[in-house]
């Protein structure tokens, strides 16, 4: 998804980056025919070479709700990251274009810069789902190892924060605050509800998994 990070260019190809590794065969990962107006995708620029997705969602607050995004770390050519991101809908880009702008966006020490990306993408759907999810349940399922065992067997993931929220009488109930919503909180509900209705449980699984709840929180971007 990304290009180089020190000529600040985007992808030349209207669908591709020269260094994409994802799939082509999704329509998702091409480029829409919207306006730039309707564009909820950026692309940023000179980040700290040890930006990661947790330490962008937290440069991120207050700009907007995230639908997506990708760092690129440095190579051999570019000792900086670069990061594709993806907001909900367009109100984060402008805010964030303001922040920007206004010289308040700072990820670490650096300054990034902000462009749209070329590879655009339309607003969302206003929903309550979001890249934050609380999870509820016995104790021997809600806890940080088993259930990151258990999303690393389905999905890959990265995570801003993980959180205890509270334990009583063995029920546990946890903040998980992925880095996406698109393929992490949301493959993270799917696969959950999926357990609860596998036919191949044990009597003990079936009734701890029949006690673990998933509802949507609030993105701190947003």
């Amino acid at each position: 998804m990304a290009s180089s990070d020190n000529d600040q260019s985007l992808p030349q190809s209207p669908h591709w980056s020269t260094n994409y590794q994802g799939s082509r065969a999704s329509r998702k990962n091409y480029s829409e025919e919207i306006t730039e107006e309707q564009n909820c995708s950026v692309w940023i620029t000179y980040l700290p070479a040890g930006c990661d997705s947790a330490m962008l969602c937290h440069s991120l607050r207050g700009t907007g709700k995230i639908y997506s995004m990708f760092i690129n770390p440095p190579n051999d050519q570019h000792r900086t990251s670069a990061a594709k991101a993806v907001f909900w809908d367009h109100l984060g880009v402008n805010r964030l274009m303001h922040t920007v702008e206004s010289g308040q966006f700072r990820v670490g020490y650096n300054r990034p810069r902000v462009i749209p990306h070329r590879i655009k993408v339309s607003a969302q759907v206003p929903s309550k789902r979001s890249r934050v999810i609380e999870i509820s349940g016995p104790m021997e399922i809600v806890n940080r190892d088993f259930l990151n065992a258990f999303f690393l067997e389905k999905f890959w993931f990265g995570v801003e924060s993980v959180q205890t929220i509270g334990i009583y009488e063995g029920l546990s109930i946890m903040k998980w605050s992925f880095c996406c919503y698109r393929c992490q909180s949301q493959y993270a509900v799917h696969h959950i509800f999926d357990q609860k209705r596998r036919q191949d449980l044990t009597d003990i699984e079936r009734r701890f998994w029949s006690q673990v709840y998933v509802r949507w929180l609030e993105d701190p971007c947003a």
